[in-house]
């Protein structure tokens, strides 16, 4: 029987969640279970991220990785996604239960994540990524990120209010008229709506890959902010900050002016959403970010 991480135990994920609080109890056994029916040893400590236990295992075709989640909607989504790219530049998917709740994964090195590189490697890379997963004909029933800036539009004010006013007032105020600005039809392009560092990891080729991708369509600028509140530890004033974002929306050759838009748009909706889950940090890191493009 394995532990479960205590980082997975106490993610905030499974804070208000009883069904998935049951599951963390169940996954010891069905670790135990899903190895016997695949064939599966598991050869390696466990990891985990904030909704999923990922496991290094030995398999007859060779090393692996065993991924468990909670079996909701989401894991189906998970699994659409890497299917969906199954040609591109993220994990290859080499069993799944039909509700995609456990996956046997390609191995790739967790030791190596970009989130191991330099600031500026980060954002080549990530940039890079962003193209290279635009790619056309998504799922139309794929969340649209013209939906997502709607919902800003439409509700950040009183998201805003509710959470006690700690987002800027000129801050909000912005964030909602270029919310509703793009907030229109899109481009109908596939778009990784959780893309950072952390999930970009070596292949035994060296070559960079994706691990659990969000699938999304439309304009592949949407979370480009994400890549930067996640670095934004390792940038030290507004000047890093900004040339950081600077490298990652020129590695792109995305519309900048647009793509600036959506990182004000991002960083707020998520902002919001920090103060309304009670997080503590990330207002913080949001609050830098937005900081920084006030004194550009």
């Amino acid at each position: 029987m394995i532990e479960v991480p205590p980082g997975l135990l106490g993610s905030p994920r499974f804070w208000h969640d009883p069904a998935g609080l049951a599951w963390l109890d169940r996954l010891p056994a069905l670790v135990e279970t899903t190895c016997a029916e695949w064939g599966l040893r598991v050869d390696g400590a466990p990891r985990h991220g904030s909704n999923a236990l990922v496991l290094p295992v030995a398999s007859d075709g060779g090393p692996a990785v065993l991924r468990l989640t909670p079996p909701d909607a989401r894991a189906a989504e998970d699994l659409r996604a890497l299917r969906f790219w199954a040609d591109g530049p993220v994990v290859g998917v080499l069993r799944a239960s039909e509700d995609g709740s456990r996956l046997l994964l390609e191995r790739l090195d967790p030791d190596r994540s970009l989130a191991t590189r330099p600031p500026d490697e980060v954002a080549q890379v990530l940039g890079r990524l962003v193209t290279a997963l635009a790619v056309t004909d998504p799922p139309a029933d794929a969340p649209s990120t013209a939906g997502a800036a709607a919902e800003l539009a439409e509700h950040g004010r009183r998201r805003w209010h509710a959470s006690g006013r700690a987002v800027p007032a000129e801050v909000l105020g912005a964030a909602v008229g270029l919310a509703s600005d793009l907030a229109v039809d899109d481009e109908g392009l596939a778009t990784n709506g959780d893309l950072h560092a952390d999930q970009v990891l070596r292949d035994p080729a060296g070559a960079w890959r994706v691990v659990d991708p969000v699938l999304m369509r439309g304009d592949p600028a949407y979370d480009l902010a994400r890549a930067v509140w996640t670095t934004v530890d390792r940038l030290p004033d507004a000047g890093a900050i900004l040339g950081f974002t600077d490298r990652l929306v020129g590695a792109t050759g995305l519309d900048r002016s647009r793509a600036e838009a959506w990182l004000i748009v991002r960083t707020v909706a998520y902002w919001l959403w920090c103060l309304e889950a009670g997080l503590t940090e990330d207002p913080v890191r949001c609050a830098r970010f937005v900081a920084a493009f006030a004194d550009d």
